[in-house]
């Protein structure tokens, strides 16, 4: 785990969970939980780290855990926590698709909140806001393309962020319009 203040949610840890923990036996895998909450009338226990959020129910017998839920960017998976391993461990890892845009190749990676380097050259593969396609790369005039025009919009929503974009703005490749900023 790269910052020890943010609780573990790489699937190895999150394999390990299993039906029937307490709330101390799942943070000593997963590390302190951030607060309890209420979902749909149910208390449950978030643990919030780089990327995602783990919430787990304790309505077991004696309060302990009987489902666990990982939320990050791309779903929302409900874990298994039966006594297969393998398939607990499956659960838990959420691929992601990484892009090197110099090289146009594409990595396929566990979640982990740790930015990827391609094998090839080294240098640091992107990977764009969860719902954009991007294109194949081995259309390079389609894939240049899409990364200038993906790489503007993210410069665009920065700026918009910082307050030096004025003016309503549409970003096509994520999907919003920006409005007017009103003057204070």
């Amino acid at each position: 785990m790269a910052d020890d203040g943010l609780p573990d949610l790489s699937p190895a840890a999150l394999g390990r969970l299993v039906a029937g923990m307490t709330t101390n036996q799942v943070e000593a895998i997963v590390g302190r939980f951030h607060r309890p909450n209420l979902h749909d009338g149910r208390e449950y226990f978030a643990w919030i780290g780089a990327g995602g959020m783990l919430r787990a129910f304790f309505q077991g017998p004696g309060r302990t855990l009987s489902a666990a839920v990982l939320d990050v960017p791309e779903e929302r998976r409900p874990l298994d926590l039966g006594p297969d391993a393998r398939r607990r461990l499956r659960q838990a890892t959420i691929m992601q698709t990484w892009h090197c845009v110099p090289c146009r190749r594409r990595h396929r990676q566990p979640q982990s909140g740790r930015p990827v380097t391609c094998a090839v050259c080294g240098g640091e593969c992107e990977r764009p806001t969860a719902g954009i396609r991007v294109p194949s790369p081995r259309y390079a005039v389609a894939w240049d393309r899409f990364w200038s025009q993906y790489r503007t919009e993210v410069a665009l929503l920065d700026a918009y962020g910082r307050g030096e974009v004025e003016g309503p703005v549409r970003l096509e490749l994520i999907g919003l319009t920006l409005s007017r900023r009103r003057c204070t």
